[in-house]
């Protein structure tokens, strides 16, 4: 089990967009070393097309394409137990208003 935290705004920023989640929600161990600062999950991006270029490159690159500027995550309370957390989830801007009642 680890603690789950909302940060209102995450932006990633490149040289001529920026990918903005609103209310990211992330699960954070603090106790424990992954030799990272943040891990992103995948499911951040489960809206999107993404991928990392190594190859004949001196610094890795991140590309990512995507249709919205704002994408959102919700938590999904397990049945059982209410005050834990089942799992986090994505969603575009475009259904925002459908996801905020669930």
């Amino acid at each position: 089990m680890v603690g789950v935290y909302k940060i209102p705004e995450f932006m990633i920023k490149t040289e001529d967009e920026n990918l903005t989640f609103q209310n990211l929600y992330i699960a954070s161990s603090f106790g424990r070393n992954f030799g990272c600062d943040l891990i992103l999950s995948a499911t951040m991006f489960s809206h999107m097309d993404y991928s990392i270029l190594n190859r004949k490159k001196e610094t890795p690159v991140l590309e990512i394409t995507y249709d919205r500027d704002v994408y959102y995550t919700q938590l999904i309370p397990n049945q059982r137990r209410t005050d834990f957390v089942e799992k986090i989830f994505s969603f575009s801007s475009e259904n925002a208003e459908i996801s905020e009642e669930v």
